[in-house]
């Protein structure tokens, strides 16, 4: 007999190759499922970090008597701008042609940006509230302020 490949011998070869095709298919599936959880995982880590730094940007150390100085935006890109009391949020907005991305907030006298709410504690705490406007009450407001 020589080397004779026959109709079953392919016939097996075929369903061999239809299985890896098959066994292949479902790893990159799997793989795929695997990176778009790393994926969401990693959103939520930044999340949690995030929120983390935000934690800690509000805290209000009484000791150190921390105020709020003046009113301020973080960029999008890291960058705080701020201008001095008595100007508002919007004379920020206004020099950088209505930067509308950003968080608005607050510097402190230790040159930390606050968002409202932390600001609020603060001011608060600092007795710097002279007085209410709509909305406030958790969020602070440069009106609050001056």
């Amino acid at each position: 007999m020589k080397n004779e490949i026959t109709l079953e011998d392919l016939t097996r070869q075929a369903l061999q190759i239809h299985r890896l095709h098959e066994e292949i298919t479902l790893l990159r599936e799997r793989a795929e499922k695997a990176e778009a959880e790393r994926a969401v995982a990693e959103t939520r880590a930044r999340d949690l970090v995030e929120c983390l730094e935000n934690a800690i940007d509000t805290a209000v150390w009484y000791e150190a008597k921390i105020k709020i100085v003046s009113c301020a935006i973080l960029g999008l890109d890291g960058i705080i701008n701020s201008r001095p009391a008595p100007a508002r949020h919007h004379h920020i907005l206004n020099l950088h042609g209505g930067l509308a991305d950003g968080l608005q907030g607050f510097l402190t006298n230790e040159g930390r940006f606050v968002n409202r709410k932390g600001a609020w504690k603060i001011a608060e705490e600092a007795g710097q509230i002279v007085k209410r406007c709509g909305g406030d009450g958790d969020r602070l407001f440069s009106e609050n302020l001056w």
